[in-house]
């Protein structure tokens, strides 16, 4: 979402079962809410230089907290060893980390072949350890209270732990196995007390990051200390890249857990190697079939290949594109699928990455099956003179148009002085040149560090360092399939 400045608020399509999503787009529209009035750092001529390495110096420090680390912006030599995700290139050790799973993870055994109980999708299984992060403790204190128990409600709907799913054929979305399944399901979220607490949680801790930007944190004014802008987008830019970072990374987990290939994967379990060493590992499977002792019992179909033919198709199927339409195994290939047949949560994913990729696209129109409920989102707008914060509703597409409608005003307003004043000069060309077309940049570079701060650290100590200083080009740096995103050589 857009508003002053470049801003967006991106929140985002509805999400379905991505938890981490939820909070990670949190994140961000927790910074942008903060940023309308937040003041550019002044330069005076004679300091100009050490201000600047100042500003460098204090994003580095930012940019290595550890809400904040994220492998292809600033190289995962700086995380050290258990610090970044595998999977997905994001910190493991942030207030948001969320390690789950996409499909239903068994976590208590009958015997080792039988499961006696599965976990549902983005409910982590760390949530009992001493380590858990924030996020993990939520996701299990939420399904503890509400149960493992469906509900089943009018109008097609089922409650399930924590999530509201819409399948109008009816029935239960458990297999006989007990673990989640998505047939039928058209659409699936968070309920609504949930996305409260996690939408919460995330805000909660934007903030707790952003007070790293003040000298003494402790004694902060918050109602007129305010971070500079360049803070605020430095983080709203990494965690935008972030959020996508899971999103890809889901994208491919669901992907490859469809029949006939049905590797299981996650941050310990990342790629497609990665599978097939933990299969050959008695500890980690079973020994009547070729799967991992965490993942229900395969498919007839996938059982009937090889696990090295799964594995061909594993990998190819990680090197789709993210905007490949359900894509399926057709004989030894990965072909296009039917849009009408996707399932919910992947439909949902694949719409979030063409919204971040090209900022202010109706990606209702290219995705079938979203509603106006998946387009809108909340954003902070604040009236003339910055001191009143209204919240508006509404889609990608109308406040980037609200965005340019208002630029297009100060230009006509900028004609009509020079037209009474002519030896003023006319800066409406300037304000029209500020527009953003649909589709034409990213939410990652748009939320991110304009180009004119990029311009003030270019010769600072930042700028060696981290690509999120550097100028690209749009959606230049960002991966265009599941299996560019897997970090290969972490220590």
């Amino acid at each position: 979402m857009v508003h002053a400045l470049h801003h967006i608020g991106l929140r985002g399509i509805e999400m379905t079962s991505g938890i981490s999503n939820m909070v990670t787009a949190a994140l961000v529209w927790g910074v942008l809410s903060n940023s309308a009035l937040a003041g550019n750092l002044i330069y005076g001529d004679r300091l100009e230089k050490q201000a600047r390495e100042d500003q460098a110096e204090k994003l580095i420090k930012l940019g290595e907290h550890p809400d904040m680390l994220e492998a292809t912006s600033q190289g995962i030599d700086k995380a050290g060893p258990g610090m970044i995700d595998a999977d997905s290139g994001n910190s493991s050790i942030a207030l948001a980390t969320l390690h789950s799973y996409v499909r239903s993870v068994c976590v208590q055994w009958i015997s080792p072949e039988q499961c006696a109980k599965y976990l549902p999708p983005g409910i982590s299984p760390h949530a009992p350890n001493p380590d858990k992060s924030p996020t993990e403790a939520l996701t299990g204190a939420l399904h503890e209270e509400k149960g493992t128990n469906e509900v089943q409600a009018a109008g097609g709907k089922v409650f399930y732990s924590v999530y509201e799913i819409d399948k109008p054929t009816g029935g239960s979305v458990l297999d006989e196995q007990g673990a989640f399944k998505y047939d039928g399901i058209t659409d699936m979220k968070l309920q609504q007390d949930a996305k409260q607490q996690f939408e919460a949680l995330g805000v909660e801790n934007a903030e707790k990051t952003l007070d790293t930007t003040f000298g003494n944190a402790a004694n902060r004014d918050v109602e007129n200390d305010l971070a500079n802008l360049e803070s605020l987008r430095y983080m709203a830019g990494r965690w935008t890249k972030m959020l996508r970072n899971r999103l890809v990374s889901q994208l491919g987990q669901y992907r490859s857990g469809r029949k006939p290939i049905e590797f299981f994967k996650g941050e310990d379990v990342p790629d497609d190697n990665s599978y097939v060493q933990a299969v050959q590992n008695p500890e980690q499977s079973v020994q009547t079939e070729e799967r991992l002792k965490m993942q229900r019992p395969l498919d007839p179909e996938t059982s009937s290949r090889t696990l090295e033919q799964r594995m061909q198709l594993a990998m190819a199927m990680s090197d789709a594109s993210v905007n490949m339409v359900n894509p399926q195994v057709e004989g030894q290939q990965i072909v296009e699928g039917d849009a009408q047949t996707e399932i919910a949560p992947e439909r949902l994913i694949r719409a979030n990455i063409m919204a971040i990729d090209h900022v202010g696209m109706d990606v209702s129109k290219v995705v079938p099956g979203l509603t106006q409920q998946h387009m809108d989102s909340i954003v902070g707008d604040y009236a003339v003179g910055g001191r009143q914060l209204n919240w508006l509703q509404g889609t990608n597409a109308e406040t980037l148009q609200g965005y340019n409608n208002e630029l297009e005003r100060a230009a006509v307003a900028m004609d009509d002085v020079v037209a009474r004043a002519p030896h003023i000069i006319n800066t409406g060309d300037q304000a029209r040149a500020a527009k953003i077309a649909i589709g034409s940049t990213d939410a990652v570079s748009l939320n991110g560090l304009t180009h004119e701060m990029k311009g003030e650290l270019k010769d600072t100590t930042i700028a060696m360092t981290d690509r999120q200083t550097s100028e690209m080009g749009p959606r230049e740096g960002l991966e265009t399939a599941p299996s560019q995103l897997v970090v290969k050589n972490l220590k």
